[in-house]
């Protein structure tokens, strides 16, 4: 099954070469693709505490300086991850259907194992997540990896192979925070007798395991905690962009999916710009990072603390998300993938979710190991909560699920053999039913339901192919005109047509929309300054500057308002401040060295 995966994944990598899209990766993607590419330039720090989790780009800095082609490299080794996911769900079905008869293993069931990764193989958002420029691939594998480690083998010595997972779990909580909730794991992992199903390891042998798998986490991340508290001089364990993930999903207008504050860029570059931008604005002052997170961590918990009810019924609707069938693609792979026929068809979430939860309900008694796997699942769904669900968080659920399904289909062919009975029927179609419902449950919300087409319309834009990109622009443009992105979207579009009255309208309508909408001010301010209008250029970048000080685009704009104006001190000043930006616009430097060239030329 794994090669079978492998090749069916390699397939799919090669489809998507042709498509427009591959070349342009989404926001996130990136983001981290730049983060590397500094470290592989030898820029290992910019002297701040990590604002994303810093595995993952250091991967791709060490492939980069080894010389290894990017995206390739790091795309076939996430293929090759995900097929491992394949053996692995393979393995714990096999687990949970084995049985032992007189302390002697049976030979474990293959078919529904076998299955289980089949429906791995044709899950469509991992052939999306494999293909792309994330971690996710990696963070399933790892995450269940260390679950197959702590529910199969009996940990020993809780000196040695205490340090040894809490050490695997340090180092795979900088890809992926989620699973330092298997920590929870290793007091059971002692306490438990492995396979032999014996428990009762004294209480002092499973204290001295967890203490040492704690300290072994702390050895794990030290690499993270090192930087951020030596280097960075700032006081964060992995990273600071905790505070604002938190306020993300706890805030009067959360809805259990991403609900950024208006002007704040969903991408994670602009989340870590606009976050910290905000949080500086309110406090009036520079901050640290781990300031920024407190910031809006203090927002969360305020809004948790004044709105105790709203926010039991917020953790509700989260918990219906995350097994729901509607898609949140907050990357816009899946849909845009699909759209372009480069993933095979397949299954998805609600799929998945129905059949996996049936058969933990149906094999619930019978099936005493599948109740483990349950327990991880649960402790996946516990780390998402704090946060947010999109269908890439949720991706590390699928296993646990098609785990489920396995040892529930095992169970129902088992008890056909035998002749169906009403509680058989009764524990299989009832809870289809209750789960059916919950999986069903229709999102009420139709600006959600566009989001998909919104950012697959953004993606085509962003690759170049601008006239692919208007019919779903339309699309989302009939149901939802009081969209301020989408507007800014539109605006964009007809100033790369070269529209620019159609463009000013549409930015004025977004800017109408959300007044902090830095991008609109940026971009209008771009067309004034290609038509020669100072005055309403100046204007434009003034309230750029106002919320986003620092602001690259707008400090090259106006430095090229200065240059024209024959200001060129004021102009370098500007284009020097612009410069010292990691998102420096491409115009730059040029436009440096021409004012510098100038105010040469004018020296007496």
């Amino acid at each position: 099954m794994v090669a079978l995966t492998l090749v069916a994944r390699l397939g799919v990598l090669l489809r998507a070469e042709d498509s427009p899209l591959f070349a342009q990766q989404p926001g996130d993607s990136t983001y981290y693709l730049a983060w590397g590419a500094r470290i592989a330039a030898g820029e290992w720090t910019d002297g701040q505490a990590f604002y994303g989790l810093p595995l993952y780009p250091w991967m791709l800095g060490g492939l980069s300086a080894l010389g290894a082609p990017l995206p390739w490299t790091i795309l076939f080794l996430q293929i090759l991850a995900d097929s491992l996911v394949a053996l692995l769900i393979f393995d714990l079905a096999a687990w949970v259907g084995e049985k032992r008869i007189s302390g002697v293993a049976s030979t474990p069931p293959t078919t529904f194992p076998l299955l289980a990764s089949l429906g791995w193989l044709l899950f469509v958002p991992a052939q999306s997540l494999a293909i792309s420029v994330m971690p996710n691939s990696f963070a399933v594998l790892a995450f269940w990896a260390f679950a197959n480690w702590f529910l199969r083998g009996r940990l020993q010595s809780p000196v040695w192979q205490g340090l040894l997972a809490g050490f695997a779990l340090g180092v795979g909580a900088m890809l992926s925070a989620n699973v330092l909730f298997l920590l929870l794991l290793v007091p059971f992992a002692f306490w438990r007798g492995g396979d032999t199903g014996h428990w009762g390891a004294s209480a002092s042998r499973v204290l001295a395991g967890s203490c040492c798998a704690a300290l072994g986490v702390g050895l794990g991340c030290s690499p993270s905690w090192y930087h951020n508290y030596f280097v960075a001089r700032d006081g964060a364990v992995l990273s600071a962009h905790g505070g604002v993930n938190f306020f993300i999903g706890n805030n009067p207008e959360a809805n259990g999916y991403p609900s950024f504050p208006k002007g704040m860029r969903p991408s994670q570059a602009g989340m870590l710009a606009d976050s910290i931008t905000f949080a500086e604005r309110a406090a009036g002052h520079p901050l640290k990072r781990s300031e920024v997170s407190r910031f809006w961590s203090q927002q969360a918990s305020q809004f948790i603390s004044e709105n105790p009810f709203a926010w039991m019924r917020l953790l509700g609707r989260k918990i219906r998300n995350y097994f729901s069938a509607f898609e949140y693609d907050d990357i816009s792979v899946m849909f845009a993938f699909r759209e372009q026929s480069i993933t095979l068809p397949g299954l998805s979430f609600g799929v998945v979710a129905l059949a996996g939860l049936t058969g933990f309900a149906a094999a619930w008694r019978e099936r005493p190991r599948l109740r483990w796997v349950a327990a991880v699942g649960a402790l996946h769904l516990f780390s998402v909560l704090p946060a947010f669900v999109t269908e890439r968080y949720r991706l590390v659920a699928v296993p646990a699920l098609l785990v489920g399904f396995a040892g529930g289909g095992e169970y129902l062919l088992e008890k056909i053999r035998g002749g169906l009975t009403r509680s058989v029927l009764t524990r299989t179609l009832l809870p289809m039913g209750l789960f059916g419902a919950l999986v069903l449950w229709p999102q009420k919300d139709p600006k959600l339901g566009l989001l998909n087409e919104y950012n697959y319309a953004v993606r085509l834009f962003d690759a170049g192919a601008i006239d692919e990109a208007y019919p779903p622009m339309q699309r989302v443009y009939a149901q939802s005109s009081d969209n301020a992105e989408l507007n800014l979207l539109l605006g964009n579009y007809w100033q790369a047509k070269g529209k620019t009255r159609e463009a000013v309208q549409f930015y004025r309508t977004a800017l109408a929309l959300d007044p902090q909408l830095t991008r609109a001010w940026n971009n209008a301010a771009l067309i004034a300054v290609d038509e020669g209008k100072w005055e309403f250029a100046e204007r434009c970048i003034a309230h750029v500057l106002e919320q986003a000080p620092g602001n690259p685009k707008a400090l090259f704009l106006r430095a090229r308002i200065l240059s024209a104006r024959g200001d060129l001190a004021g102009s370098e000043a500007a284009l020097n401040q612009a410069a010292a930006s990691a998102d420096a616009p491409a115009g730059v430097r040029e436009l440096r060295r021409e004012v510098i060239r100038r105010r040469l030329e004018a020296r007496p």
